[in-house]
């Protein structure tokens, strides 16, 4: 008998302990049935349904593969995917062309190898695949089977929002929504309330009924373009994330630097917290109560993508061509375009201050306005004409004759 008690007391003393020091599961998405968008009409995935309102999530389309297929699945990601990703989350150089497929494939194989590692990095490649390669499909006037493709993968690409392990939950995605979590670990609701990508501003209230001191993990992604003021890179597109984050070293990081710039100030229920951070990352560990709250605002000052671009060699040509510095403009997850003339006969410098112009989109977006300066005068700053301009996000153009990589002088 005294056995007995022994054991069973053993075993609750057990089931008490914090999650973080059990043996970790594989992350798992919350189900598509458990999460709600709230929809207005202009949100990412209000803006899918207006394709096709019949759609729904496919839990097929984001099912973690095993064994050798996963092994297939990164394969295919380092020869095929990564080297030819795009600045707006698809593949390849030509940005006029329907690209629903290609970008669809990205966004799948990436959720497909999250689970694995829970690098931060392949959300990051899943919002700019969502916000720009995805929407700007959906957005094209003329109804087609690319268009279609599109748009089921944004409804399957909302089943990322969150996810959980046995040590606590993942905030992957900025969406306005709720989900109830049912685990063998906890029960509880969260509700996310956010403007984004208007503003950066994000509250994720935590509640259960009953719930009082609940240990476990809350993790929040922090976006790549909140935490660095400029990228350089050497491929079409690639992102690298923060060197101060060494969990981040992955191949699609290869060539290219960034520049750290402060992080955004967290709050948990009205006080501002330090909380560590791992794998791109704030990890939240205390013990919860029914009603708690989460706040921060993401910085959403436009930030520049730089490359060194050599047409012959994104073409095929055998024929060595003089490289040329580029520049695109990225305002939180969107990037932005202007008219595909204006990219050809004038250039961007530093001086040319982005600010947010009065009017935005159909969809609410903000357009951005600035100037370029005219290449068929003096390169100087001080000399050359200027021309204003109206920057767009990629997700809300509806033509073809938009660029979205502007020449730069420095």
């Amino acid at each position: 008998m005294p056995r007995i008690l022994a054991s069973i007391l053993l075993t609750a003393f057990l089931l008490t302990l914090p999650a973080v020091g059990r043996k970790r599961e594989p992350i798992r998405y919350v189900s598509a049935d458990s999460v709600v968008v709230w929809s207005d009409g202009t949100d990412i995935q209000s803006r899918a349904l207006a394709v096709d309102e019949r759609l729904r999530p496919r839990p097929s389309s984001y099912e973690p593969p095993r064994g050798k297929q996963l092994r297939t699945v990164r394969q295919v990601w380092q020869r095929e995917q990564m080297p030819q990703l795009n600045v707006v989350g698809s593949l390849g150089e030509n940005l006029s062309h329907e690209q629903g497929t290609q970008a669809a494939n990205v966004l799948y194989a990436a959720m497909k190898q999250y689970p694995f590692d829970g690098q931060a990095q392949w959300f990051d490649i899943i919002e700019r695949t969502l916000w720009n390669a995805l929407l700007h499909q959906c957005a094209a006037p003329q109804p087609s089977a690319e268009q279609h493709v599109a748009a089921q993968a944004i409804v399957d690409g909302m089943s990322g929002i969150y996810a959980t392990d046995n040590e606590g939950i993942y905030v992957n995605l900025f969406v306005n929504s709720s989900a109830h979590i049912c685990t063998d670990q906890y029960n509880i609701y969260i509700d996310q309330l956010t403007p984004m990508p208007l503003e950066g501003r994000v509250k994720i209230r935590i509640t259960s009924p009953g719930m009082n001191q609940r240990h476990f993990l809350l993790r929040i992604r922090i976006p790549q373009w909140a935490i660095s003021e400029s990228v350089r890179t050497a491929e079409m597109g690639g992102m690298a994330r923060s060197a101060d984050l060494p969990a981040q070293k992955n191949s699609t990081n290869t060539g290219s630097e960034t520049a750290q710039g402060p992080l955004p100030q967290l709050y948990v229920n009205g006080r501002a917290e330090d909380v560590p951070m791992a794998n791109g990352y704030w990890v939240i560990a205390r013990k919860w109560n029914s009603g708690d709250e989460v706040f921060f605002d993401l910085p959403m000052t436009p930030r520049f993508i730089r490359r060194t671009y050599e047409p012959g060699r994104a073409t095929g040509s055998t024929k060595r061509s003089r490289p040329v510095r580029q520049i695109a403009v990225q305002r939180g997850p969107l990037i932005y375009a202007t008219s595909a003339a204006e990219a050809r006969t004038h250039y961007f410098t530093k001086n040319a201050a982005l600010t947010i112009a009065e009017a935005g989109t159909p969809w609410g977006n903000p357009q951005l306005a600035g100037s370029l300066y005219d290449d068929r005068s003096v390169p100087a700053d001080a000399s050359a004409p200027q021309t204003s301009v109206l920057l767009t996000p990629w997700s809300d153009i509806r033509h073809d004759d938009a660029a979205i990589w502007l020449r730069e002088i420095r």
